[in-house]
């Protein structure tokens, strides 16, 4: 996972390479919080790269990655992805 595609609201003010705090609400005591920068933007969609992810919040993109992905190797390589 090198980074999402997330659907914006209308008139939502987005710059090309400006900086975004991201945070995924999984459940009350579990988000992830991962800084990225906008790289695209397509009607109301913008694409995010990752930049950095602290433990916590990896270990809990895991856990999300493992219930949704049936293939362990699937798993692996997307936080492989991720980390380089």
């Amino acid at each position: 996972m090198l980074g999402m595609l997330l659907e914006v609201p209308d008139g939502f003010p987005l710059i090309v390479g400006s900086p975004f705090e991201v945070q995924l609400i999984l459940s009350e005591d579990v988000m992830i919080e991962m800084p990225c920068t906008l790289v695209h933007i397509e009607g109301n969609h913008a694409g995010f790269r990752a930049e950095k992810m602290s433990i916590d919040c990896l270990t809990s993109l895991r856990r999300l990655l493992e219930i949704n992905l049936a293939d362990s190797s699937e798993v692996e390589r997307e936080l492989s992805a991720l980390i380089q």
